[in-house]
């Protein structure tokens, strides 16, 4: 019986050292990957503050070229201005492609690009005062002060990136030392399991003397155990680390090939906008010649065309009109975007007060009423705002139903950028609401999204003028003001369009848009 019990407590403290030494195992791969990336990261954060470092030295050297060429006028000292201006385009890539790895830190490099570009632009500006209009001209520009708030404000950037980056140096330092110290303990837990089961052998051994062969036999099939499961455990450990490293490489494949996607998609957008504004600037020439001559056909030759030549003639007119204000209409579209204005302090109240005069005339024939509350003041581009709301209260006024005098009402209230004011624990601006409502002819719901597309119409022609191009250009004047719309209708009840817009609009943004 004690033989038994002391062949049960050898095997059992092989299964408890095999269980240890496989969670050791397994902790101290997780620490040691855990090291390895760290190391990795630290590497390249420590190349990223190199990187910065040589970025604002670049910058300097311009300034210092600047400087140089203002005090001598001698176009010379613009070499090491030259020379940094070449060199910068590159380290301002590398610095991009080390700050990718996170959307904090590409805000914080698209925002250092924009300050970078915004303080060479002060250099070439003072450089071509100084060419053209001589020394008291750029010294009353560079007094400005301008020149400099840039630099202090590129300089402020960069070192906002050091300090986050150094931050993450020292957690990830910590991380590290956590890591080396939980893989000794690890290590030296296995050693002294090891030593324990090699005392109690020994121990065993020596009471139990006459049973050394058959517990010889039970050891030598335990460490075949153990090393077939130390074996397959490492084969699974290998098959899926390689699998990891398949898989990374498949998602970097994949984002490179949507990244590419998104810059060549953004460049044929561009493309499309350049084709339709050249386009149709093109085909106005044709069409005023077709409009002039035929109105100088129509009154010079109207009585030999006869009352068919005539039809005919009214109809090609017709077109032509019709086609003038597609183009028009195509030309407002393009220019959404490609001549839009830099976002600027902009009274509501007042372009709906101008508009509401000009369709004076078309509301007092048709009988209706505006019923306007206050509206609120925002950051915004003028000019498109004045198109929105014209498109709107003109179909509102457009679209009524035959013997009901048209109501047209516009009511608004701020409302949290997306229901509590944050996305991602970031504050997000307040934006207005804004509600445009009718008690026209209206329209199925099913069709709420299909009026936003171009050249879509719900009625025919012969009933209702018009190109489908109004709502689709609402919709990209809003979109480009950073928010949306939608429609809601109900035939025979009026339609109902709702968008919002930011009240004031992203800083870096509106950089980018001026």
């Amino acid at each position: 019986m004690p033989n038994q019990v002391a062949n049960k407590s050898l095997l059992l403290g092989f299964l408890l050292v095999i269980v240890a030494i496989v969670a050791n195992t397994a902790l101290t791969y997780f620490n040691l990957m855990r090291i390895h990336r760290n190391s990795e990261a630290v590497e390249r954060q420590h190349k990223a503050l190199d990187e910065l470092r040589m970025l604002l030295t670049t910058l300097v050297d311009a300034e210092t070229g600047q400087r140089g060429f203002l005090i001598t006028e001698d176009e010379k000292f613009l070499a090491p201005y030259e020379s940094a201006a070449l060199q910068l385009e590159d380290k301002v890539a590398s610095v991009k492609q080390l700050m990718s790895t996170d959307p904090e830190r590409k805000k914080h490099f698209e925002e250092l690009a924009a300050a970078i570009d915004l303080r060479m632009q002060s250099i070439r500006k003072s450089l071509e005062i100084q060419k053209t209009e001589g020394r008291d001209a750029v010294r009353a520009t560079i007094l400005q002060g301008s020149g400099k708030r840039a630099m202090d404000h590129v300089r402020t950037i960069i070192a906002a990136m050091e300090a986050r980056e150094r931050g993450e140096l020292s957690v990830r330092t910590n991380e590290s030392n956590t890591s080396f110290y939980l893989s000794l303990a690890t290590g030296l837990a296995t050693a002294l399991l090891g030593l324990s089961l090699a005392v109690a052998s020994y121990w065993l051994v020596g009471r139990d003397i006459e049973k050394r062969q058959q517990l010889s036999e039970a050891l030598q099939k335990s460490k075949e155990r153990l090393e077939e499961r130390v074996q397959a455990r490492t084969m699974e450990i290998e098959a899926s680390n390689k699998a990891l490293r398949e898989e990374v490489t498949v998602r970097t494949k994949a984002e490179l090939t949507a990244m590419t996607a998104a810059q060549e998609l953004q460049r044929s957008n561009r493309e499309l906008e350049q084709f339709a504004s050249v386009a149709s600037h093109d085909l106005q020439e044709p069409l005023r010649k077709i409009q002039a001559f035929g109105d100088r056909l129509q009154s010079n030759c109207g009585p030999q065309l006869g009352e068919k030549g005539l039809d005919f003639l009214q109809r090609i007119l017709a077109s032509a009109g019709r086609m003038r204000r597609l183009i028009d209409d195509l030309l407002t579209f393009s220019r959404v975007a490609s001549k839009a204005q830099p976002f600027s302090a902009v009274d509501l109240n007042e372009i709906v007060d101008e508009i509401v005069g000009d369709l004076e005339t078309r509301l007092q024939d048709a009988g209706g009423k505006f019923e306007i509350a206050k509206l609120p003041h925002i950051e915004a581009d003028p000019s498109q705002m004045r198109q929105l709301f014209m498109n709107l209260l003109a179909n509102a006024l457009k679209f009524h139903r035959p013997g009901v005098a048209p109501m047209v009402r516009i009511s608004s209230h701020n409302v949290a950028a997306n229901g509590n004011g944050q996305l991602d624990g970031t504050r997000l601006p307040m934006q207005c609401e804004i509600t445009v409502e009718d008690n026209g002819v209206g329209f199925e719901q099913e069709y709420a999204e299909r009026i936003f597309e171009l050249f879509q119409r719900l009625h025919g022609r012969d009933e209702y003028q018009g190109t489908g191009m109004g709502l689709a250009i609402c919709r990209k004047i809003v979109e480009r003001h950073a928010g949306s719309i939608a429609a809601f209708g109900k035939p025979g009840e009026g339609s109902r369009f709702v968008f919002r817009l930011p009240i004031q609009q992203n800083s870096t943004k509106q950089d980018l848009v001026a």
